[in-house]
């Protein structure tokens, strides 16, 4: 994908808190985004993946959709995934890693769909595909469709950023951020 190609990203959200990361990031001047189970979808470009990075509050990991197509075999899943640019969204020079799940499709095994697309993510850019890679190349079959997803958050993003001191805390902070818009909190009251 290059900087001006539009595509499909997904904000992912604890279920339930689908509308009020809506209202977020229409605050944040994001266009059209739309609720959907477990999360929020806006379309973008890249540059709209990096600013809801770094200004969402209330989202757990933010998803570029690279494709998605109907698979009801192994085989097929190969073929398709094969299909891939992945060229055009992943580094030649960067290890990466699959990370798979299935839910009500004939596809079931989530280890036999991450070892398809990780081999064909290898075949295209001749890359190692390593368990701990910080790149992380998401495949997910439901209901006969499979979607891959590029996770540009990384480590969740409640866990990142700078904290002089570091607790455990009763709650994640993206769900609090969430909690306190959801209560009309605007930052403006003591709290």
């Amino acid at each position: 994908m290059t900087q001006a190609d539009t595509f499909e990203i997904f904000l992912a959200v604890a279920p339930g808190l689908e509308a009020v990361l809506r209202e977020e990031l229409v605050e944040k001047g994001f266009r059209k985004p739309k609720c959907v189970a477990g999360g929020v979808t806006i379309k973008g470009v890249w540059r709209d993946v990096w600013r809801a990075n770094l200004e969402i509050r209330g989202a757990s990991r933010i998803l570029a959709r690279i494709a998605s197509f109907r698979v009801v075999h192994l085989a097929q899943l190969d073929k398709l995934a094969r299909e891939v640019d992945w060229a055009r969204v992943l580094r030649a020079d960067r290890p990466v890693r699959v990370e798979a799940s299935c839910k009500g499709s004939k596809i079931y095994h989530a280890g036999a769909v991450s070892e398809r697309v990780g081999k064909a993510i290898a075949g295209a850019l001749d890359v190692p595909v390593e368990e701990d890679a910080p790149v992380c190349v998401r495949a997910r079959i439901e209901d006969n469709v499979c979607t891959l997803s590029v996770d540009t958050s990384g480590e969740l993003l409640h866990r990142r950023g700078f904290k002089a001191e570091v607790n455990r805390a009763p709650m994640r902070e993206t769900l609090a951020a969430l909690f306190l818009r959801a209560a009309g909190f605007d930052g403006k009251q003591a709290l």
